[in-house]
């Protein structure tokens, strides 16, 4: 065979090596399916690996849990007080298994002089009130600030919506000289049992200004059944037994 020939020969076997070499490095390399894991926004991905068909939420996009109404510190008399915030996780797609917080206790001149924990969760979408009852306060405390410390999020496909409560026959009586109560009935409407239901008793005037506070925890109830509540509260004569208002938050299963 002419020399010519073989060197167009071994020309065109190494080129033909030299590209599939190239498509191998592109197709491993470039031209990958898009997955959770390379590091690249793709395949309907919201972010870079989350969202869409990741499991991985993007937690930078979410809205943090927001505060509706500034703590209230409603005083129980003697040093102590009941304080209170409204709370909301605006996201439907996003819940917390866990929050922790405190409310921050400020004199007059905005320095921290107390603070009290707490830890809590929210369904997607869920709107809530955080309470710390009967707390002993320093007497300089002037004014509550809400701190959120840390929030676990997870994908509403994996924490499912808020169970379904209602309450029936609420009524606020005496139960003695010192102490009313608000009682009736919780229902719990969905088919799946809820645990360490709190419920909470807000204690109203004649104008609707909340003046007491308590609260109360059922350790479980059963799907579609309810169970009977009592929140107690030492009298005041302000208190319009008319106007209480309950609201409930659990856990299910």
């Amino acid at each position: 065979m002419p020399r010519g020939v073989k060197q167009f020969l071994y020309g065109i076997l190494y080129l033909a090596i030299i590209v599939a070499l190239g498509f191998g490095v592109y197709a491993r390399f470039w031209n990958q399916a898009p997955s959770c894991f390379d590091g690249i926004q793709n395949g309907g991905e919201q972010g870079i690996d989350c969202g869409g068909p990741c499991a991985e939420l993007c937690v930078a996009s979410l809205t943090p849990v927001e505060t509706l109404e500034q703590p209230t510190m409603v005083s129980n008399g003697f040093g102590r007080a009941t304080i209170f915030a409204h709370v909301a996780n605006a996201n439907a797609d996003a819940g917390v298994s866990g929050m922790t917080y405190s409310f921050s206790l400020l004199d007059a001149s905005g320095a921290v002089v107390g603070s009290i924990p707490g830890e809590t969760f929210f369904y997607p979408g869920q709107t809530k009130y955080l309470v710390a009852v009967n707390q002993a306060v320093p007497a300089m405390t002037a004014s509550v600030a809400l701190l959120v410390a840390s929030t676990s999020w997870v994908a509403s496909a994996t924490m499912g919506i808020a169970p379904l409560l209602s309450f029936q026959n609420v009524m606020t009586a005496a139960v003695s000289s010192g102490t009313i109560a608000a009682s009736g009935i919780v229902v719990n409407q969905d088919p799946v049992a809820v645990s360490n239901v709190l419920v909470v008793a807000f204690f109203k005037d004649t104008s609707g200004a909340t003046v007491g506070i308590s609260q109360t925890e059922i350790d479980r109830i059963s799907g579609n059944t309810s169970a009977n509540f009592s929140v107690l509260y030492p009298v005041n004569p302000n208190i319009d037994p008319t106007k209480t208002e309950v609201d409930a938050y659990g856990l299910r299963g």
